[in-house]
């Protein structure tokens, strides 16, 4: 089991009562709120307000428990839900030191000492993604090279180059990467930044022979959230930083383990911007991992998207789980759905009888943002 994902309740609920204080001692959102909130116990964290993106948009700033002069990093997200509107949120240096502890513990279980290690992900600036997880690769005696996602030929060229041990980058882009690259073969890859199929998993598995892991993170839980340990089973969560609950999307209900539900998360050592009982919009399961650790068992997808059918999800796994479809684009509208296949669709048609499917290329993932399946209007 990993350190990170030791859960003390004791701990917990202590961590969760120093963000109130510090919430009610240098933040102005829901400052009396925070500064009143007695917290007697971890059930009784249901009794507090639910954060929301749209929150950060206005309040951000109010949210800041640091100077200006000590936030290391700002990311700027634009929001889905608020037209020309974008979310700020801020760490500190102790915030991203301890993203790349885990990063670093969290790579341990999957990498080697002496191995190279591939991030095919776009290259970020100082203290963004590719530099923490190439800082902790560094400090498990691993090489890290950052391998942006461009063009496939372009990047299994560069892949063939360096033969790496181990590679890390999203699921959609690896799998076709192996499909037209059988030869690359790492002996483990990670999956990362989007939704997974299982199928995704599946194929990586079968076309290059690897051990395939599966990670869950975003911006708001400060890059690491939950990634699985050697039995592959359910993704340990950083129980040390983060506290997740899951709830009725609809109603905000608490519900037991075991049960499929919105994915809400409360920081514990957060500093430049601490967030209480945080909702992510991710569908997830949570449990325990095979190895006995808290972990989410199955992160299902953005719940608006899981609310219409058939869904993105859905697809990936019909789909991508054929080896002629070497990717897909979808669009759904009040005539029906319609999907443009790069590869074989002829397969597409048979696995979709109804479905208007056209042959057509699809431009390679950027990384920078998630699949998502286009609305029609009417």
């Amino acid at each position: 089991m990993t350190s990170f994902s030791r859960f003390d309740p004791d701990k917990t609920l202590a961590s969760l009562r120093a963000q109130l204080r510090l919430l009610g001692e240098r933040g102005r959102f829901r400052q009396e709120v925070y500064a009143s909130a007695k917290l007697r116990s971890l059930d009784a964290l249901a009794e507090l307000p639910f954060t929301s993106p749209i929150d950060i948009i206005p309040h951000g700033k109010d949210m800041l428990c640091v100077s200006p002069r000590d936030v290391a990093r700002v990311v700027t997200l634009s929001s889905s839900g608020t037209s020309g509107a974008a979310k700020r949120l801020c760490f500190s240096r102790g915030d991203l030191e301890r993203t790349t502890a885990f990063f670093a513990e969290g790579m341990g279980v999957i990498c080697r000492s002496g191995d190279l290690c591939a991030i095919v992900m776009p290259d970020s600036s100082e203290m963004g993604l590719t530099s923490l997880l190439s800082e902790g690769l560094r400090r498990i005696d691993v090489e890290a090279a950052v391998v942006p996602p461009r063009g496939y030929a372009e990047t299994a060229a560069r892949l063939r180059e360096l033969k790496p041990d181990v590679m890390v980058g999203a699921p959609v882009f690896l799998r076709r990467l192996a499909l037209e690259s059988v030869d690359i073969k790492p002996r483990a890859v990670l999956v990362s930044s989007d939704y997974c199929a299982d199928s995704v998993v599946a194929t990586l598995g079968r076309v290059w022979g690897a051990e395939v892991y599966t990670h869950y993170g975003l911006t708001e839980t400060g890059l690491g959230c939950a990634v699985q340990c050697r039995e592959r089973d359910g993704m340990h969560i950083r129980c040390d930083e983060l506290y997740i609950e899951i709830v009725d999307p609809a109603t905000g209900t608490p519900l037991p383990d075991g049960t499929p539900g919105e994915i809400v998360i409360s920081t514990l050592r957060r500093e430049a911007m601490p967030l209480i009982r945080y909702r992510t919009g991710d569908i997830g399961i949570k449990g325990r991992c095979r190895c006995g650790a808290p972990a989410l068992m199955k992160v299902l997808g953005r719940a608006d998207e899981l609310s219409r059918s058939p869904s993105l999800y859905e697809l990936d796994e019909l789909l991508l789980g054929c080896d002629g479809i070497l990717d897909y684009s979808a669009s759904r509208g009040p005539d029906g759905l319609e999907v443009t296949v790069d590869g074989d669709a002829e397969a597409a048609v048979r696995l979709l009888p109804g479905a208007r499917i056209t042959a057509g290329g699809t431009a390679p993932p950027s990384g920078r943002e998630k699949r998502r399946m286009t609305q029609r209007d009417a």
